[in-house]
């Protein structure tokens, strides 16, 4: 009995190690300086090392152990179908050769940025990876969905301006752009729809003010567009909204404000994202984070 457990716990945890040697490839950039050793594509070192720089790009290859193979994004800009400009860091992060090497090396290659046994690859601890560099993903642009609450309404309407409080809750619904991972905000357009409190008074209505008494509470449908932020877990925005009473009670009171438009700022609970997906490698080095 022991002999097909033992086996089994040895399956299960090489399936995670695979698994975690899997998830680790992919697209980074370095927060702080590390030393990289220069080496192979199998991880054979070579001679030399190199030290990183705050914001520089890469791609893990491959896991080796306790190490990972990178390849620094490429230091070029495309100007043209044939031609790649190159920056002088080039030569210390991407291409072993010289610049005469490089520029007999077949066109087709260059664009292509397959440089063959001229790659350069570093070699770096898995420790730095986790500790010194961070993963470059985009959160893809998705639905959003979640409740508003909107403390204030401001109507600006030509001689009948109004402020009042307004404290409702209402659902939105929306969509959240996509962003890299490790943005501190994201942005979303948002729908809302709530039922909101509605006190009338001689002020707001044109028709049978006589008719009300000290307390004049009607229901309102809500309905608002805005644009919101997220940082962590905190998001406001500005909306714009229109309220309508019913029917029947606007044809006896006139309210003044039925269907015009009002301004607040929302605060929203639980607006969900999208799911991560791994940034695209296809991208010039950037000489500083964007």
């Amino acid at each position: 009995m022991k002999t097909p457990l033992l086996f089994l716990l040895l399956l299960v945890g090489n399936h995670l190690f695979a698994a975690e040697e899997t998830d680790r490839i992919g697209l980074y950039f370095w927060k702080h300086a590390r030393t990289m050793k220069s080496c192979h594509i199998n991880g054979d070192l070579d001679d030399g090392s190199q030290a990183s720089e705050p914001g520089q790009k890469f791609q893990v290859i491959e896991i080796i152990k306790d190490s990972a193979i990178i390849k620094i994004l490429d230091y070029t800009k495309k100007k043209d179908d044939k031609t790649l400009e190159l920056s002088p860091k080039f030569f210390v992060y991407n291409y072993k050769a010289d610049r005469t090497v490089y520029t007999n090396s077949a066109t087709e290659n260059r664009m292509a940025r397959a440089y063959g046994a001229n790659q350069l690859y570093f070699k770096i601890p898995v420790i730095d990876l986790d500790k010194y560099a961070v993963r470059e993903e985009i959160i893809k642009a998705s639905l959003a969905a979640g409740i508003i609450n909107f403390p204030f309404k401001y109507r600006p309407q030509k001689d009948n301006k109004d402020f009042t409080g307004s404290f409702n809750f209402g659902a939105g619904v929306g969509y959240t752009f996509s962003h890299k991972s490790w943005r501190t905000f994201t942005h979303s357009v948002l729908s809302g729809y709530s039922i909101s409190n509605i006190v009338l008074d001689a002020a707001s209505v044109t028709k049978n003010a006589e008719k009300l008494e000290s307390t004049n509470n009607f229901t309102a449908f809500s309905f608002s567009l805005g644009y919101m932020v997220q940082y962590d877990k905190v998001q406001a925005g500005i909306f714009l909204g229109w309220d309508n009473i019913s029917k029947i009670t606007h044809n006896e009171f006139n309210w003044v404000y039925q269907g015009k438009p009002w301004i607040s700022v929302g605060f929203g609970l639980a607006i969900f994202s999208g799911e991560k997906v791994k940034a695209g490698t296809d991208i010039e080095q950037p000489e500083n984070l964007q």
